[in-house]
């Protein structure tokens, strides 16, 4: 028995056989020659007698795959099991109800059934998105809901549970003055009442729910003739100012009477008094058919016979002074003069000569001429400066 064949038997590799370690120390070039003989080694092994039978005639041409002729090419579907047959049939209808659904949407919101997608053009679906586009913004915006309220409800419900507070604490200061108490209830939740009435979008809904009211009960005298607290007059002043309160409004609630009382009496603030002026500038406006526009506002002029100093009415020889009367004073001595508060309603008659004197100045044409010398001025200095000689 020869060598070789002892290693065969050991199941030990000949000594000229290509192993791995055998590939690592060969140079590239020996190592693909290595490759290429055994494979060789590997085809020697097959038996020829399975190709005796081979027809070449039957290898067809090679075909390119394009466009035209990729639709040739056969479809194979893997088989399934029937689980998982029914599993795929079961995505496919859920699928199909998504899609009906939305559809159904689509149909009750705009009205027209939902065209096919595949029998747009793109032109076709630009325009459509368009049409979409425009029907939702001349519909607005939808209602806002929060865990399934809305939030409509949410705000009447605050503003209607606010307004029976402010009423309940109105009567329990009322009481307390009467018992000799002080009032605090009121005071208590006002930094509430200021957080909340305060809010732009809650100004309609308050007073849609007539929260004027209660704001009137906050406002009135208590019974020892007092006024409230200056800190809920001016919060209650301050929310009235931001409010476009109408004269159903004023109607409802009557607070026009408590802001009038505001105007009449002495005790108030002074900003508080002009607050409470303007409000019932405003609110009778409306009234008495007046426009708030200051260019259409018709302002009364006086007149040649109105500029006239009224005559003091003379006494007669036959009336006598009175003698309660305070003793005259001499009008020639000089007075300290006193800054006291006007307020002109009749605006002075024009002097403006109105004339068609081709050199007549225009009004304040002298101030346009010292203007025009001031910029001659600081153009010239500005001049000499650039043309000035520097001397080193």
């Amino acid at each position: 028995m020869s060598e070789l064949e002892t290693l065969e038997r050991r199941g030990s590799p000949p000594p000229n056989a290509l192993t791995e370690e055998n590939l690592n120390t060969l140079s590239p070039a020996h190592e693909g020659a290595a490759r290429a003989s055994d494979n060789e080694s590997v085809l020697s092994d097959i038996d020829e007698g399975i190709f005796q039978d081979f027809d070449d005639s039957l290898i067809g041409r090679i075909v390119p795959i394009d466009d035209e002729t990729v639709h040739t090419i056969g479809k194979y579907k893997k088989k399934l099991d029937p689980s998982q047959l029914a599993e795929k049939s079961g995505k496919k209808e859920k699928r199909r109800r998504d899609i009906k659904r939305r559809r159904d949407d689509i149909e009750e919101r705009t009205g027209e059934p939902e065209p096919q997608e595949q029998e747009l053009t793109a032109e076709e679906k630009a325009r459509r998105e368009l049409d979409l586009r425009m029907d939702a913004a001349l519909k607005g915006p939808k209602k806002k809901k929060k865990k399934g309220e809305d939030l409509e409800e949410m705000n009447d419900d605050l503003i209607i549970a606010l307004k029976q507070r402010m009423i309940d604490a109105a009567n329990r200061d009322q009481e307390a003055i009467v018992n000799g108490q002080q009032a605090v209830h009121k005071l208590a939740m006002l930094e509430e009442v200021k957080d909340i009435l305060q809010r732009p979008n809650l100004m309609a809904t308050a007073m849609d729910n007539n929260l004027l009211e209660a704001m009137k009960r906050w406002l009135e005298p208590l019974p020892n003739k007092a006024l409230p607290a200056y800190g809920i007059q001016k919060v209650m002043f301050e929310i009235m100012g931001k409010m476009k309160i109408t004269t159903d409004y004023l109607r409802e609630s009557g607070i026009g009477k408590v802001v009038m009382f505001y105007t009449k009496d002495k005790r108030p603030q002074l900003h508080i008094k002009r607050e409470a002026n303007r409000l019932v500038r405003d609110w009778s406006r409306p009234i008495l058919g007046r426009s708030d526009d200051y260019h259409s506002r018709e302002i009364p002029m006086a007149h040649d016979g109105d500029s006239r100093l009224p005559r003091f009415k003379q006494r007669g020889d036959n009336e006598e002074a009175n003698p309660l009367a305070p003793p005259d004073r001499n009008k020639n001595r000089t007075r300290v003069p006193q800054a006291m508060p006007r307020s002109y309603e009749i605006a002075p008659a024009s002097r403006v000569v109105q004339g068609h004197n081709a050199y007549a100045r225009p009004i304040g044409a002298a101030g346009d001429d010292i203007i025009r010398r001031m910029k001659a001025k600081k153009q010239a200095a500005n001049k000499g400066k650039k043309s000035g000689m520097i001397i080193g």
